[in-house]
């Protein structure tokens, strides 16, 4: 896992790239106005670590987030994590099956990219990568309405089928 401390340039990049995710997602957005900002930070947090080997596409586009080396389309999945909580390797990372565009898991990208935003917009953790097509494989799946069996400590049920592995499935690429 890679931590990264957000900084007043991090966080106005992030802002910017929110303003503009917002006009291109206009009400079509699985989230609200606050996960939209938590998905801007966690782009632009993964964009600010690996620098030019990892790019945004010239035009927005819903089934992916970034390119990784004019290559593989990478879609970034940020959470939100409470502050003074680090994420530990045993936390879920998921793909729901509809992000409110009637994608979801159909969005047509390469590998996902799973991010922790701390609420206070202080630090971002990068938890790692996986090709779409291992995690579709490995996942566990979960109906909507579903308890989440995974974590008996909380009383969390799925409001859309989604996906889910473990931080500790997740790796990092040579670059």
């Amino acid at each position: 896992m890679i931590e990264i401390i957000v900084d007043n340039e991090l966080l106005e990049t992030a802002k910017k790239h929110y303003d503009y995710m917002n006009r291109k997602l206009n009400q079509w957005s699985f989230t609200d106005i606050y996960g939209n900002m938590i998905g801007a930070l966690g782009e632009c947090a993964v964009k600010r670590h690996y620098g030019d080997v990892i790019t945004f596409p010239e035009v927005w586009s819903p089934d992916y987030d970034m390119i990784w080396g004019n290559k593989w389309k990478i879609d970034v999945k940020s959470k939100a994590i409470s502050p003074g909580i680090t994420p530990q390797s045993h936390y879920n990372v998921s793909v729901s099956t509809n992000n409110g565009l009637s994608m979801g898991i159909t969005q047509q990208c390469d590998i996902y990219c799973f991010c922790h935003v701390s609420l206070d917009y202080k630090k971002v953790w990068i938890d790692g990568f996986i090709t779409k097509e291992k995690f579709l494989k490995e996942a566990k799946f979960f109906k909507k309405g579903s308890l989440d069996t995974d974590n008996p400590h909380t009383n969390f049920t799925f409001k859309v089928d989604t996906y889910i592995t473990k931080i500790n499935k997740l790796k990092f690429p040579k670059i």
